[in-house]
Formats: structure tokens, C-alpha cells, sequence
């Protein structure tokens, strides 16, 4: 199986020695975005055909929700996955804002879920990626992937220098209990 991603994990490890240096603020977003760009479909950054775009375009729906062993997870979890950390991450805890996620998204996606979905079951993952709306999920994670990049292009240097606001992590953990609660209910 080829490594998807290859040459990301030096690029990280470059973007970690430089994002906190004043000086490489500008090439530190640089380096985020281009990393960004190969995690997500092309289509949000107009550049070319890319790992991810290969990776989708010639499944089918039914594709999107096998679990090859019980180790690993569904494809349409995955994305499902990625996105709503990236939500949560930039919205919250970059942004000091909101998620994109909301009820409209959840309906347009046919999603029994609004959390990352880290706790289910190999049942639960089963059940999820048959039901998601995969053209949907694909919808979400592109506006994600947009909206992150917004966020990002607009960090400034003092933005590097911030800790995660415990508000933050509180508003992320209460709205995981709201789910916890609707789910139960």
C-alpha cells in the first residue's frame, strides 16, 4: 500500500521549528496552508489533482463505508472524523468562534452524530458511514477546509503566541455532553 502523504511528516516537523519565530510568521502559514492543501480536495485551493482527489474520485457510495478489518475504520468516518476536528479546532479553539457544524449540516448529511465519533463502536462506524450523505460530508469537509484557511491567511503573530483559552475547551466539552444528552434522549 503507498504511504498517502509522503513528505508531510518533514514539512511538519519544519513548520514546528519555525511557527513560533517571529520572523517566519508568514512562511510558517505558508508551509500550514501548503500541508493543508494536500489534505484536502483540490477544488478548494484550485490547484491541481492531488492524493485525496485520487483517493475518492472513483468510489462509489457503497465503497465509502467498508471496514476492511476491525482495525481499521470506514473511509466515510474518516472524512467524517477529520472534518469535525477541524471544525471544532479552528472554529473554537483557533478562532475564538463557532463551529461550522450545526443542524442544517447534520440533516444535509443525514448524520446520527455531531461529535467527532472517537467513542464508537465498529457497529456504530458501520452504521453511520451506510447512513451519511457522502456528497454532503464532502460539502462539509470542503467548507471546513475553506474556512480553515481563512482563519489561518488572518493569524498574526501575537494569535502564535496564545494558549488554548480553557473557554474554549469548556464550550467544545459542553457541547459534547449536549450530544451525549441528545443521544441518550
Amino acid at each position: 500500500m503507498k504511504y498517502f502523504g509522503e513528505g508531510l511528516g518533514e514539512q511538519h516537523k519544519k513548520l514546528n521549528s519555525i511557527i513560533r519565530k517571529a520572523n517566519q510568521m508568514e512562511q510558517a502559514k505558508e508551509l500550514f496552508l501548503e500541508m493543508h492543501t494536500k489534505l484536502h480536495l483540490s477544488k478548494i485551493t484550485d490547484t491541481k489533482s492531488n492524493e485525496v482527489d485520487y483517493l475518492i474520485e472513483d468510489l462509489d457510495d457503497s465503497e465509502y463505508s467498508i471496514m476492511p478489518t476491525i482495525k481499521d475504520e470506514t473511509i466515510a468516518w474518516a472524512l467524517w472524523h477529520i472534518a469535525r476536528i477541524e471544525d471544532l479546532t479552528m472554529g473554537i479553539l483557533v478562532s475564538g468562534g463557532e463551529q461550522l457544524f450545526n443542524e442544517e449540516w447534520q440533516k444535509r448529511m443525514n448524520a446520527s452524530i455531531t461529535d467527532t465519533g472517537n467513542a464508537l463502536t465498529d457497529d456504530e462506524i458501520m452504521s453511520l458511514s451506510k447512513n451519511l450523505i457522502i456528497e454532503e460530508v464532502l460539502n462539509y469537509r470542503n467548507a471546513v477546509g475553506e474556512r480553515t484557511r481563512e482563519i489561518v491567511k488572518g493569524l498574526v503573530f501575537h494569535d502564535m503566541k496564545q494558549k488554548v483559552p480553557a473557554i474554549g475547551l469548556d464550550k467544545i466539552l459542553l457541547e459534547d455532553q449536549l450530544v451525549v444528552v441528545n443521544r441518550i434522549s
